[in-house]
């Protein structure tokens, strides 16, 4: 059956719009399985009037919101607000790019895992399962929080993707500006650019060296973000409001578990596999950036409400784990890997961990599984 599975997709793939067409489909299975709240839509709504005041003035300080709201935040996360007023955009159009941001990130994270795994059938069970957690499908239910996540993932991931030093320092930039998570999530990106140009065949074989022209392009943009930060917290007065670090952590605690499942979802197996071979080949350096990157990034959850959102950053840390294994594992047993994670991804249901929220307001609803209940009942009392 497994193989069967592997024939047909291979089979589809070799078809001219196979990417398109499957970047088509898990967006309508997500949307369709996962309805978005499109009646919660609401242009005058105080999270869109900050984008667009944003928009009108990038400098303002929106230092008449409380400091202890998500919206006070958004202070320095410009390229989105950028984007609107070089375009004009409205928030329903801004929405509508958004959906097509959305689309855009699946597409470039099947051609990413395509050139990493040399191999559709691989690339098409990695896109799969990203497009079933929250990763690859915020840009369709971030309809009232304008978290704009959706834009900072395709940066990244752009970032991965190209070769090219402008457009790896231009997409590393434009993520940090659009939230500081992506400034982070910079380290996994500059990890998968020294991974790239690694023989890692040989236990061992790793340069000292790191500066490889995509890692220059990513610190370079790194530091260059920094820097214009300070810039503007001294010349047009800035802040990013604080928080009470303790108190959030707390609060969090009870969540933490499955807010961190929530990070990667059926991704988690891969990772502890590739460890479990990082372990078996002796190649603990690697095992200990991996690990302190989730470390990193599981903290930082346990002190933002967030948690899902926080986490969701690390997600590019997927295709260093695909760069891993396609060269230490064989084809077989890359694909049985990314099987059983996209699977789990799926079975899983779509949820938000944040420890503002209640639990049952972070699942999305579905209109497949609330028109279920009726159907049965209409063909139980109309044709059995």
């Amino acid at each position: 059956m497994i193989v069967k599975l592997y024939q047909t997709i291979s089979r589809w793939s070799n078809y001219r719009f196979y990417s398109l067409m499957l970047t088509l489909g898990l967006s309508t299975a997500s949307i369709v399985l996962s309805t978005p709240s499109y009646s919660s839509f609401d242009s005058e709504s105080p999270s869109w009037e900050t984008v667009m005041l944003k928009a009108s003035d990038l400098n303002h300080p929106l230092n008449h919101l409380d400091s202890e709201s998500g919206l006070a935040k958004k202070v320095y996360r410009l390229s989105v607000p950028l984007i609107i007023r070089l375009t004009g955009a409205n928030e329903f159009q801004t929405l509508v790019l958004q959906y097509c941001i959305n689309f855009l990130l699946l597409a470039v994270c099947y051609f990413l895992a395509q050139r990493i795994l040399r191999d559709n059938v691989s690339a098409s069970l990695i896109t799969t399962g990203i497009a079933f957690i929250y990763f690859g499908r915020t840009g369709y239910y971030d309809i009232v929080c304008t978290w704009f996540d959706v834009f900072a993932y395709l940066f990244l991931v752009l970032s991965m993707y190209s070769r090219n030093f402008i457009v790896v320092f231009l997409s590393s930039f434009a993520a940090s500006w659009t939230d500081e998570r992506a400034f982070i999530a910079l380290s996994i990106v500059s990890l998968f650019h020294w991974l790239d140009n690694v023989n890692i065949r040989k236990v061992g074989n790793y340069p000292v060296q790191i500066w490889t022209k995509c890692n220059v392009a990513v610190i370079t943009a790194g530091i260059t973000y920094l820097l214009l930060r300070l810039y503007l917290a001294t010349s047009a007065g800035l802040r990013t409001p604080s928080w009470d670090f303790s108190f959030v952590l707390k609060k969090n605690l009870t969540y933490m578990q499955l807010g961190t499942w929530t990070f990667l979802e059926g991704f988690w197996i891969m990772f502890f596999v590739t460890i479990i071979v990082t372990l078996n080949r002796k190649d603990y350096m690697f095992t200990g950036v991996i690990l302190s990157i989730s470390i990193l990034f599981v903290t930082l959850s346990s002190v933002i409400t967030d948690i899902t959102r926080s986490g969701s950053y690390l997600v590019p840390i997927i295709f260093v784990l695909a760069s891993y294994i396609t060269r230490t594992m064989n084809s077989k047993d890359v694909r049985l890997v990314l099987l059983v994670s996209c699977l789990t991804s799926i079975a899983f249901p779509s949820f938000i961990v944040c420890s503002d929220w209640h639990l049952s307001y972070s699942i999305q609803s579905s209109v497949i599984l609330e028109l279920f209940p009726h159907l049965v009942d209409f063909a139980r009392n109309n044709w059995f």
